[in-house]
């Protein structure tokens, strides 16, 4: 069982079922959190460095002042989150075949992250700096994307993603047909399909 203000350092944790706890004050190191629900728990003022979510269940987690650097969550559910009260120093995430809904990465700096290969639903990016950052085979359906600096992202292989290029730097990202059309929405513009013949 984890306790709080505790040490842990290379350590794995497989199938801890560690539900609506407090697990604050904490560090962890190298660690790897494997096929473990952590739903509804307090990691308030804990540091994660360079550790692995691995099929994680980490619904409605709080993160107020937490330490996320270098940290990966690969098949994980990510509902409910305010990545926004995190501890911006040295913030360093990434994200892969996860789902992400309801979460807040609001004015936030995750310049070159991975979203790859994700369900991003309904989930809030509002003054954040995304530059370089790689969105391929995610789905953004309902995803807010508000004075984000966007510059070089790949959204070539996205869906179901809505951003304003009024609201948001864009120089260099990179869409795909037909989805690209979304950026036209603003302007109520009526686009005919191109004709070959």
């Amino acid at each position: 069982m984890i306790k709080a203000n505790s040490d842990y350092e290379n350590q794995t944790f497989q199938k801890l079922v560690c539900q609506d706890q407090s697990i604050t004050e904490t560090v962890f190191t190298d660690c790897i959190f494997e096929d473990c629900d952590f739903s509804g728990t307090d990691f308030s003022l804990t540091k994660f460095v360079e550790c692995k979510f691995l099929n994680c269940n980490l619904s409605n987690l709080m993160f107020s002042e937490t330490s996320l650097n270098e940290a990966v969550f690969k098949g994980c559910k990510l509902l409910g989150i305010d990545f926004s009260n995190c501890n911006k120093f040295m913030l360093s995430i990434k994200f892969n075949r996860s789902t992400i809904e309801l979460c807040s990465f609001s004015d936030l700096k995750l310049p070159d992250t991975q979203f790859t290969e994700c369900r991003i639903i309904e989930s809030d990016f509002a003054d954040t700096d995304l530059a370089g950052s790689d969105f391929s085979d995610s789905d953004l359906r309902g995803s807010t994307f508000q004075r984000c600096n966007l510059s070089g992202c790949d959204f070539s292989s996205a869906k179901n993603y809505f951003m304003n290029p009024w609201e948001n730097k864009m120089a260099k990202a990179q869409f795909s047909v037909p989805e690209v059309l979304s950026l036209f929405s603003p302007f109520d513009m009526v686009i005919h399909p191109f004709d070959e013949a």
